[in-house]
């Protein structure tokens, strides 16, 4: 059956997170060794494609707690190492396989410009040629994956990346509001994987557009790769009011809006989102509790109910998109495991 190992990499997720998060007190005690070097440091984050926008959501949540965060392209911080801030102490590099060139040569000009900085390593490789680079490398080996596609992989190296924030941040609450994830993500498959196959299924949509603000933003960009690696299809991503400045033209029958409301500015991206359906678009407005925003025109609606703000509950708005994607792959004839032109490691 096509798109078997896909379809069980993205119903694995609870298991998988909780996985993951049970490793982290033992990364945190390895990261507490380093603390007097990590007092005031200044993060730069690295990564290709689907780990690049990880990095734009991860640096989003550290400026959450006042921890100053960057996140480049792994191909330009390699040919642009001038890029990077001058005040940086410690990059923090994202690749699945850990074996990413780009991402290589990205570490080896970090350590070139900036000589006696730290490197963490995310990866689900935790024996590879990035976590030989590293001082410290968080080990989501659980999430591994046998598909090319990053699903688990993803969600599960955002949980890092998050717990990351929350240590540095002095914020040792966030461990056990994290470990309610799997437990809320499993509510929320029941309630939402039908929904989101009638709309991979509707070959009328032909146009996807993904709006994330904040830390949604790198959502938002991950929903628009899983429509692009698993369809080969037409999807883009935006912050929500940019879409007002331009893109707004491509709004309209045929096109599927999907916003991923943060608290900030919920008002307005669903106002956006009602204006755009006006004009002859659909609209899905991906939303945590429906109880205390106004949903009144807004056509498709996925309730995450996880009582998290919008930094802790960033992966939980994904495996919707997965399924969305990966139906429209199906409903396409195109197999999800194996999307044409891509390999699960990218060397140069």
């Amino acid at each position: 059956m096509i798109g078997h190992l896909t379809r069980g990499e993205i119903e694995s997720q609870p298991a998988v997170w909780r996985s993951v998060l049970s490793s982290w007190p033992i990364i945190a005690k390895e990261l507490a060794a380093w603390r007097d070097r990590l007092a005031d440091t200044q993060l730069v984050f690295t990564g290709c494609g689907t780990t690049y926008a990880l990095g734009l959501s991860s640096a989003a949540h550290f400026h959450h707690y006042g921890i100053s965060a960057h996140a480049y392209p792994a191909s330009e911080l390699a040919a642009y190492p001038e890029m990077l801030p001058s005040a940086a102490t410690t990059m923090v590099a994202i690749s699945r396989s850990g074996s990413t060139s780009e991402t290589l040569w990205a570490v080896e000009a970090f350590k070139k410009q900036l000589p006696g900085s730290l490197v963490f390593a995310i990866t689900t490789q935790p024996v590879s040629p990035l976590a030989k680079m590293a001082n410290i490398v968080l080990d989501a080996s659980a999430a591994r994956e046998n598909s090319v596609v990053e699903t688990r992989s993803f969600t599960s190296m955002l949980l890092l990346s998050r717990e990351l924030a929350a240590f540095l941040g002095r914020d040792p609450g966030l461990h056990n509001r994290l470990l309610r994830l799997p437990s809320v993500l499993e509510d929320l498959n029941q309630r939402s994987k039908d929904k989101m196959q009638i709309l991979g299924e509707d070959m009328q949509l032909q146009r996807f557009f993904f709006l994330g603000g904040g830390s949604m933003y790198g959502t938002a960009l991950e929903g628009m790769y899983k429509i692009k690696q698993f369809t080969a299809g037409w999807a883009e991503a935006f912050h929500p009011l940019e879409f007002r400045h331009g893109p707004k033209t491509l709004a309209g029958p045929g096109a599927l809006i999907v916003g991923l409301v943060a608290d900030r500015a919920a008002g307005e991206t669903l106002h956006l989102l009602c204006e755009l359906q006006t004009g002859g678009a659909h609209c899905l407005a991906v939303v945590d509790d429906s109880d205390i925003l106004d949903l009144k025109g807004i056509e498709n609606v996925v309730e995450l109910k996880s009582d998290l703000n919008e930094w802790e509950r960033a992966a939980l708005v994904l495996p919707p998109l997965h399924w969305l994607a990966f139906h429209r792959a199906l409903q396409l004839g195109r197999d999800p495991d194996k999307p044409a032109g891509l390999q699960a490691i990218t060397l140069l």
